[in-house]
């Protein structure tokens, strides 16, 4: 595979190092200098990527987990928001997965020293470390992806080669494949009527799999390395690679059938909406395409600001809310394409994550402690609001009884 990556900026370089470090080497582990933050809302998001209903979101960066309530200032702090759990992996271990939730409120997380970790933010006595009783086997190799939990099973890509699935309580492996050729970076997508995991795969492979066993179904190849999870929607799944495509899988013919061309590396789950697919590349631009045909609506970038796109986008009102690496988000208008804001002001540092949507709020993360989860108003893209990462101090509040609200300063 030829990686010929062409960024001007640090942040990218760094992600783009990971991966040809990767898959240059043959797939031999390398130790990353940090993660990247990951965020999950509270509640399920539609195929354009809102969560309208979400109230919390939980972020997982560095060792630290934590939740955040969107609907919470801490007193006399109106431009921030509450922290009222958090949580630290075990030996400093960094994550980049993003939390996943369960129905019963458990949190669970794999992390770079090959472990998963289950958390529960209403334990008691201490909410902060990990569910003792909760013992998945160590993975052979690092854990990038996020989890899915379905059904008391937690599903976990692994970072060599595979997916498993975990005992949601206990942590007991139950199945695994280790059938791909390479790493799974990214959370399977779950199709109910066939009962199937479609999963994607570093090695150029979307697979499907029995939910039950981890049985292979059928395999695609779709052309290039698959770092996010396909969008599944009325039996086409809807893949970005890093052959520079957009790929369309007809799950019942088990095969691609529409390819789109795109400037640069797709790296996160496309959006849809009103029967167009939404996305954006590692070059900076965001494009719309018709589902059905693939034809392009349109494709813009933010020229004042050019920076890669590697979250995924929101559509919401009529806008399609995109996070440059440029420290800025914007918004187009759906039909159009033509820019309807930008966001002011600038972030402290590089914009690598998703954009989701919950009431007014365009909500990412950003690579500065100080600012690691900012939302936007979808009107205007003016700041609303900014969450520092966990302190100690945070921590010694959400441990001590009485005292789970911050004084003001």
């Amino acid at each position: 595979m030829k990686i010929t990556p062409h960024f001007r900026r640090p942040g990218v370089m760094a992600v783009l190092v990971l991966v040809a470090a990767v898959f240059l080497a043959g797939c031999t582990p390398v130790v990353l200098p940090e993660s990247w933050p990951g965020m999950t809302a509270d509640s399920t998001p539609a195929p354009d990527g809102a969560t309208p209903d979400a109230r919390y979101v939980y972020v997982a960066y560095r060792n630290n987990l934590f939740r955040v309530d969107t609907q919470t200032a801490p007193p006399g702090r109106a431009t921030e928001r509450l922290i009222d759990w958090a949580a630290r992996a075990p030996n400093n271990a960094q994550m980049f997965a993003a939390p996943a939730l369960g129905a019963d409120g458990r949190v669970y997380v794999g992390d770079y020293n090959r472990a998963i970790h289950a958390y529960s933010p209403s334990a008691t006595p201490d909410p902060t470390v990990a569910i003792s009783t909760f013992a998945a086997p160590a993975a052979n190799d690092r854990i990038i992806a996020d989890a899915l939990v379905l059904d008391g099973k937690v599903y976990v890509g692994q970072g060599d080669k595979g997916i498993r699935a975990y005992d949601a309580q206990t942590g007991a492996q139950q199945a695994a494949f280790e059938g791909t050729n390479n790493g799974v970076w990214a959370a399977p997508v779950y199709d109910a009527d066939q009962n199937a995991l479609y999963v994607p795969s570093m090695d150029h492979h979307v697979y499907a799999l029995d939910a039950d066993t981890l049985d292979m179904i059928w395999k695609v190849d779709v052309g290039g390395v698959v770092a996010s999870t396909p969008l599944l929607h009325e039996g086409m799944l809807y893949v970005g690679t890093f052959s520079n495509e957009l790929v369309a899988i007809d799950v019942a013919a088990r095969a691609v059938v529409r390819e789109f061309a795109t400037d640069g590396w797709v790296w996160a789950t496309p959006s849809f909406a009103n029967g167009n697919l939404f996305f954006g590349d590692m070059k900076g631009f965001v494009y719309s395409i018709n589902a059905e045909t693939f034809d392009q609506n349109w494709k813009v970038n933010n020229a004042q600001n050019p920076g890669a796109v590697r979250g995924r986008v929101a559509v919401i009102d009529g806008k399609v809310i995109a996070a440059f690496e440029s420290k800025y988000l914007q918004a187009f208008d759906e039909s159009s394409g033509v820019t309807l804001w930008t966001s002011s002001p600038a972030t402290e540092d590089r914009i690598l994550g998703d954009v989701i949507v919950t009431g007014d709020a365009a909500i990412t993360t950003t690579l500065s402690v100080n600012q690691l989860l900012v939302a936007y108003d979808i009107n205007t893209g003016g700041r609303l609001w900014s969450v520092k990462e966990p302190t100690q101090d945070d921590f010694n509040r959400l441990t001590t009884p009485g005292a789970q609200t911050p004084t003001q300063p």
